[in-house]
């Protein structure tokens, strides 16, 4: 027989009986609290672990202090990583390998050098800046350590000078850079180009200067000047016989050149002169002559 049920709401389902529920399972708490009381545990082992080297850590500070007390320390400043100090230990070299062509650096730097002592980047840093300054035409100057073996490498390169430049009663080289530099055996400058500096002195130059230097150097040999002088942004050439041909710079200098060959080729006189292209570009000359000194 079927059993017929009553009920009130949205509850279609008829009440459990009371007692029928079963009760929580109390696995779940034990197996949480075994994990956190077991995490737990290794932690103060590794605490209990830590502490020993901690106190002979401070220990080794304490005497490493007693025995090198800060006022001991003089010079620049140490460094402060211990990587830094390690990276730079004592280095001795068996043997000097070079390349180096200048014979005066050779026999300047090998009596500095000696296989007994140790040599830290520092003091290998310190010979190089040594050297530079002794022989300021050195244009690069390397000392390395050998990565893989106890030989100690020289190598270097001069500087090529593009001509000599005259700025009072000093002359010096220039060189591709616009580097100046006292003149040296191993390099012939009676080919350089001559300049004059007429303006302010200058310890460098430019590389507008530079190529000013390359633009007369390239027409030398169509006008065979015998020097340039410069004074801020003019600049002219002076010839054998004193004549002065005006540039003013290194603008279409060879067409101007082009155009003085043709001045000169028409011209009968065989005195000097002053011939200046400073309106070249509205096509004009202004060719002087020059007698007794005088325009």
């Amino acid at each position: 027989m079927k059993k017929l049920y009553y009920y009130k709401g949205a509850n279609p389902y008829p009440k459990s009986k009371k007692g029928s529920a079963k009760s929580p399972s109390l696995l779940r708490p034990i197996i949480i609290l075994t994990v956190f009381f077991a995490f737990l545990g290794f932690a103060v082992y590794g605490v209990l672990q830590t502490v020993p080297k901690v106190k002979n850590s401070i220990a080794t500070a304490r005497s490493l202090a007693v025995a090198a007390p800060p006022a001991a320390i003089t010079g620049p400043e140490l460094p402060k990583i211990q990587a830094e100090i390690s990276r730079d230990k004592g280095w001795k070299f068996a043997e000097l390998k070079t390349d180096c062509p200048d014979v005066k650096t050779l026999a300047y730097l090998t009596p500095l050098l000696s296989t007994e002592e140790e040599y830290t980047d520092y003091k290998i840093s310190s010979l190089r800046e040594k050297v530079l300054k002794e022989f300021p035409y050195l244009k690069t100057l390397e000392l390395k350590k050998g990565k893989v073996s106890d030989k100690l490498w020289l190598t270097c390169s001069t500087r090529k000078a593009v001509a000599s430049v005259k700025q009072g009663d000093s002359v010096m080289l220039i060189d591709e850079t616009g580097a100046l530099y006292p003149g040296w055996d191993g390099e012939d400058t009676s080919v350089l180009l001559s300049i004059e500096n007429e303006g302010p002195k200058a310890g460098s130059f430019d590389k507008n200067f530079v190529d000013l230097i390359n633009a007369y150097t390239a027409i030398k040999k169509d006008l065979a000047f015998v020097r340039v002088i410069t004074n801020a942004d003019k600049s002219r050439v002076i010839m054998a016989d004193g004549s002065a041909i005006i540039f003013n710079d290194s603008a279409n200098i060879k067409e101007k050149t082009k155009t003085v060959l043709k001045i000169l080729k028409y011209r009968k006189e065989k005195t000097p002169f002053n011939l200046d292209l400073t309106y070249y570009n509205a096509k004009k000359a202004y060719l002087t002559e020059v007698t007794n000194g005088k325009k």
